[in-house]
């Protein structure tokens, strides 16, 4: 649910401007509305500095677990920071580099430096090549010797005299580059040791750092909001906007009011922009982030949040359909749920839990269990019961089923919507493409029956002459036709929903597979029952890992292309921000 707003336009002189903005900052209940010219460039940069001091706090603050408690009371500046951290960043890309360097070495082993250099005062060189094996045939000298061999590539050392010619095709490598390399690499290694010991020196500078950043942080956003200020009178009076939810205006009002400030309050008005925050249920809420990778709803649209959810549910369920698998779900989920560096996790924990029990549901109606086949098991107490499972046949309709409830209720949804936001006009193009279905399908399964063709007709007219109530008749009637055009689109909306059964099918018989191939290496005894469970465990968390991405991602598209669709949900809403002078959570 959106929770309806209030908005409040302030006038407030300016010695009292402060004392009204710290007084609403304490309440951390309003929304304060953002003018839409660009910050002042001088403005824009410190907050980049504040972004920057942020960031450099966080990499000294990574060094603390390591560093034992000292006792310096060295003090660094942000600018000594600053520099520190980009010089070892620029060591680290430069070690990096030379390992990369180092890598063409490799293949040769640990090059004799020294033992070459005495060869060499004898007249003996050592030297080494690359070269095409198409280039070495007929050119190898007596001796040469090939250190390593690939289908482009063959590394040759070689012992000859200085005056030795370099056959074409022969690459030579520098042998003095090994030695410079790695004497620069430990070099580089030394000065990232002395950088981070500098840097160990300055941890007890983190709350003072820290300090300054929350100085800063206020400082601007004071200046923030003296921004989005229209100052008026010789900027003597400013006229703020701040939206409120209903819910909470008089406790705002009560603010103005002991302030004897000037204000007026009315309600947003059709297509302004509103901040919009949400409130659902305990359990509606936890589908809250996954609406939000796809949008906000606009503040005068119905949220989809607690609509969706069920739906998500399901097909969460239908996908992964495994009793084992929704089992080990939950174990895993309740094992690390009070794990301190997850506890901000801990609603999509909860959301993962209650996936987990819906494949475990979908699981006892599929009958499949880490890939068994219940159905195939020779189990008493199941015959004795006579419990029997959904077949695949049956699963497919259902999914069929399901996507065509979710769709019509996606167009009552919308229909609802238009209603409350233009009139009871604007619902009737929806109302006809509903009344246009229950028709057609009657004449389907009765198609002898005069009412549904009636009924068929009547909804047709109405999706023709309503689509768009601010046309003409002329512009209506081919908006209406488009729109009628899009009943394509709608039986393939439909056949969407088939991923639903496909991918529960598949991951059912990947399961399958494991276990046969498993259970054959088992059988033969021996090193094959350690293969066995190795191929167990291996596959079925491969498996388990597929079912989950594959449980996630199309969920969401159903859910975002699919029913957002035929529910007509635009998005783009504002997110309510509170507004704070002080930010309390640094």
């Amino acid at each position: 649910m959106i929770l309806p707003m209030l908005r409040f336009e302030l006038i407030v002189h300016q010695n009292d401007y402060q004392r009204l903005l710290e007084n609403l900052s304490a309440l951390r209940l309003a929304h304060l509305l953002n003018s839409e010219s660009p910050l002042p460039e001088l403005l824009s940069k410190k907050w980049s500095q504040l972004k920057h001091w942020e960031i450099l706090v966080q990499r000294l603050e990574t060094i603390l677990p390591s560093v034992p408690q000292l006792d310096s009371e060295q003090m660094v500046t942000f600018d000594q920071l600053t520099h520190l951290f980009e010089r070892l960043d620029l060591l680290t890309v430069e070690i990096k580099q030379l390992e990369q360097q180092l890598k063409n070495w490799d293949k040769w082993g640990a090059y004799p430096y020294q033992q070459a250099k005495i060869l060499e005062q004898a007249g003996v060189f050592l030297r080494i090549f690359t070269v095409n094996p198409k280039n070495f045939k007929g050119l190898m000298p007596e001796t040469a010797f090939v250190v390593y061999r690939s289908d482009d590539e063959m590394g040759v050392v070689t012992f000859c005299d200085e005056d030795f010619v370099l056959p074409n095709g022969w690459h030579e490598l520098d042998s003095g580059d090994f030695k410079q390399l790695t004497a620069e690499k430990s070099k580089l290694n030394d000065e990232i040791l002395a950088i981070q010991e500098e840097l160990k020196q300055y941890t007890s500078s983190v709350d003072s750092l820290k300090k300054a950043c929350s100085a800063l942080d206020e400082e601007l956003r004071w200046a923030d909001t003296r921004h989005h200020t229209h100052w008026v009178a010789e900027e003597k009076l400013g006229l703020l906007t701040f939206f409120v939810p209903n819910e909470k205006a008089n406790q705002f009002r009560e603010v103005l009011i002991q302030g004897d400030y000037w204000w007026r309050e009315s309600t947003p008005l059709p297509g302004e922009k509103v901040p919009v925050k949400l409130k659902n249920t305990r359990l509606a809420s936890l589908f809250e982030p996954i609406g939000d990778l796809f949008s906000m709803p606009a503040y005068h649209e119905l949220d989809l949040t607690p609509f969706f959810a069920p739906f998500f549910t399901l097909f969460f369920g239908m996908c992964v359909s495994d009793i084992g698998y929704g089992i080990f779900l939950i174990a895993l989920l309740l094992l690390i749920r009070n794990k301190p560096a997850l506890s901000a996790y801990k609603s999509l924990n909860s959301l993962g839990i209650l996936f987990g029990g819906a494949a475990v549901v979908v699981g006892l109606f599929t009958g499949t269990f880490f890939g068994i086949s219940l159905a195939d098991v020779e189990w008493q107490w199941l015959k004795a019961h006579n419990v029997s499972f959904v077949s695949v046949d049956d699963l497919f309709s259902y999914s069929l089923y399901i996507g065509i409830f979710q769709i019509v209720f996606g167009m009552i949804l919308r229909m609802v919507n238009r209603i409350r936001q233009f009139g009871w006009l604007y619902g009737l193009s929806t109302l006809g493409w509903l009344i246009m279905l229950f028709g057609g399908t009657g004449m389907y399964f009765l198609p002898n029956v005069l009412f549904f063709e009636l009924v068929l007709y009547l909804g047709i007219g109405m999706l023709l002459l309503f689509s768009d109530p601010t046309k003409g008749f002329f512009g209506r009637l081919g908006i209406g036709i488009w729109e009628l055009y899009g009943i394509t689109g709608l039986f393939g909306d439909v056949m969407s929903y088939v991923r639903l059964f496909a991918l529960g099918l598949s991951g059912g018989i990947l399961g399958f597979v494991v276990n046969d191939i498993a259970m054959s290496s088992i059988q033969s005894g021996g090193f094959g029952s350690i293969g066995g469970v190795l191929i167990l465990l291996i596959g079925h968390t491969l498996n388990f890992a597929i079912a989950l991405l594959s449980a996630t991602v199309h969920p969401i598209r159903l859910t975002f292309v699919e029913f957002y669709k035929n529910a007509g949900f635009t998005g783009g809403g504002i997110p309510f921000k509170t507004f704070e002078l002080t930010n309390k959570t640094k």
